[in-house]
């Protein structure tokens, strides 16, 4: 015999169907709440759902031609204003190298050159540095060297 509701298959003589626990027999249903063939399958839980898509709201006005958004700062990359330190420190080293000090103030301007275009900087001040501090390591050991060579002739 089978479940007319399920078509799972039943013993004969069973009142109630193992799969779906539907009453088969020909009496009444039993009214016992107890009874673990009446109790029905849980279902899951039912939660609300909107049916349809959300109500869509109007867009704002802008943005329209013409309009800036509002920054209070310059947009700069990030270190940019190390960067511009840097910078400023390489060509005033260079600069000064060419006078006094030039074997240690052109290796400065070398490093802080080089560190300003590693921090974003894209000015010309860092390559002027760099190129201030190179010409202060050449003129100063052109200036060794002559000296070097001015004391050995005089021997």
């Amino acid at each position: 015999m089978f479940c007319p509701k399920c078509g799972s298959q039943i013993a004969d003589g069973s009142l109630t169907c193992p799969g779906c626990g539907e009453y088969i027999g020909s009496q009444p249903a039993p009214q016992d709440p107890a009874d673990p063939a009446m109790i029905p399958p849980a279902q899951p839980p039912q939660y609300y759902q909107p049916q349809g898509a959300y109500p869509q709201y109007p867009q704002p006005p802008y943005p329209q031609a013409g309009y800036q958004p509002y920054a209070p700062y310059p947009q700069q990359p990030y270190g940019a204003a190390a960067g511009d330190g840097a910078a400023t420190a390489s060509i005033v080293c260079g600069a000064i190298g060419i006078f006094v000090f030039g074997l240690i103030l052109g290796i400065i301007a070398i490093v802080q050159g080089n560190k300003a275009k590693s921090l974003g900087y894209r000015g010309g001040k860092a390559t002027a540095g760099i190129v201030l501090g190179v010409l202060d390591l050449i003129g100063w050991a052109v200036i060794i060297i002559a000296m070097i060579a001015g004391a050995l002739v005089n021997l």
